[in-house]
């Protein structure tokens, strides 16, 4: 195996746990459905976004991070929204 192949490997083992992360946060932001009135919460995504801020190393990995999380907010409400919206057609 070359350098790149190894490399390529690893990245592809780490996608792996990014997905089964990822699937798990989405699975505990649809359960906030049933505990919260509404669907955005930006103070909640501020919060988040700071402890990012002050974990980043440097301004790349800050803005980096910030624009991963700030489309996995994005997707998370899409989602809710769509999920909401077919339980209030459900009952009509």
């Amino acid at each position: 195996m070359t350098a790149l192949e190894d490399i390529r490997h690893k990245i592809d083992r780490l996608d792996d746990e990014i997905i089964t992360l990822l699937k798990k946060r989405l699975e505990q932001v649809l359960l906030t459905l049933k505990e919260k009135e509404k669907i955005e919460d930006l103070g909640r995504e501020d919060q988040i976004i700071s402890k990012l801020v002050g974990r980043s190393e440097d301004n790349e990995t800050e803005k980096y991070l910030t624009e991963i999380y700030q489309t996995i907010f994005r997707e998370g409400k899409r989602i809710q929204k769509h999920l909401k919206e077919n339980e209030i057609n459900e009952k009509i």
